[in-house]
């Protein structure tokens, strides 16, 4: 507590004391009429008392507003970024609940580095994943395919984790959908287990036989090391067919029902390309008394907004009878006499 806070609380004790001192020598006073000068006034006892009262009472609410003065400087110093000291100053931040300074920079830093590490473990996950899907389909048959968690990290990543990362690490490798854990072991794992053509040919065909539609050829291709010449030679032999629906998408795979292709004897495929086609349909039409049929274009955009401007606004209903023998399209000319 300042000098300042003291000397008020003084001030307020001595005025309390001597209200007391007054109101206790009133009570001994005589009842009977004192003789007063003329142009003299007298005050009460208990009038005295009384102020002496709101004199004390307006003491302390001065002292509390300037005790809650220093405690409002004390908080803007605080928020400005001046160091409080002392031990009220310590209590009040206690009181508050007050952050400690520098409470909030350390928190914004930590989930920075937060998501800084799980960003990188992301791109780490992904790089691993790469690594096992290549070894997955090498040409090398003695190649490895199942690697521990250091084996992996030695291969793809450059700094060393800590336990918590690697512990983080591990939890994302064994759920990913594209990976198989077995005994400490990692190994890709391709979306369709499938590893040769006739196997590639039987998931079409149920892939068709459920209504599913096709498979990406990207997916296929991922599934084993041989996919790519497998899905030329089945479409060379029309067992199945591919297609790229719009330009810039995949290719998607799809299985050739044997039982829709129909033989057609040779003797109606030569009819069939014997027909002459006629050089003017329209003449043709003609002469067997026929009439073409005529189909009107549309019109572009602007000759349709033109021909919408053109035309003039009907009135199909009037609600002011009294205005509806008058021609409302003509300027108003005045009758001359």
């Amino acid at each position: 507590m300042d000098a300042r806070s003291q000397a008020a609380e003084s001030l307020a004790r001595q005025r309390e004391q001597f209200r007391r001192s007054a109101v206790a020598s009133s009570a001994m006073l005589p009842t009977r009429p004192v003789p007063v000068m003329a142009g003299t006034t007298i005050t009460p006892i208990g009038s005295l008392a009384s102020m002496l009262q709101g004199s004390s009472a307006a003491s302390s609410s001065s002292s509390s507003a300037a005790q809650q003065a220093d405690q409002q400087q004390q908080q803007q110093q605080g928020q400005q970024g001046q160091r409080p000291g002392g031990l009220p100053s310590l209590l009040s931040s206690l009181t508050n609940n007050s952050e400690p300074r520098g409470g909030q920079f350390i928190r914004q830093a930590q989930q920075q580095r937060a998501a800084e590490v799980s960003s990188n473990l992301v791109r780490l996950c992904e790089r691993i994943v790469t690594h096992l899907r290549d070894r997955h389909l090498a040409r090398d048959d003695n190649a490895a395919t199942e690697f521990s968690l250091d084996e992996l990290l030695a291969r793809v990543s450059e700094r060393v984790l800590s336990p918590a990362e690697l512990d983080d690490m591990r939890h994302r490798l064994e759920g990913n959908i594209l990976i198989n854990h077995v005994d400490g072991k990692f190994r890709y794992k391709p979306k369709y287990a499938v590893g040769s053509k006739d196997e590639l040919l039987e998931l079409l065909r149920s892939y068709y036989m459920q209504g599913l539609g096709g498979i990406k050829q990207s997916e296929l291709l991922q599934c084993y090391r041989e996919a790519a010449d497998d899905v030329m030679q089945l479409q060379a032999d029309n067992r199945i067919y591919v297609l790229k629906p719009t330009k810039g998408t995949e290719m998607i795979l799809f299985y050739n029902d044997p039982r829709l292709r129909v033989d057609v004897d040779e003797e109606f495929k030569d009819l069939w390309s014997k027909i002459q086609l006629p050089l003017s349909v329209d003449a043709e039409l003609r002469a067997a008394q026929l009439q073409p049929l005529k189909v009107a274009l549309p019109n572009s955009v602007e000759e349709q907004n033109k021909a919408k401007k053109q035309t003039a606004r009907k009135i199909t209903k009037f609600t002011n009878t009294h205005l509806q023998n008058l021609d409302l399209t003509q300027d108003f000319k005045p009758r001359t006499r």
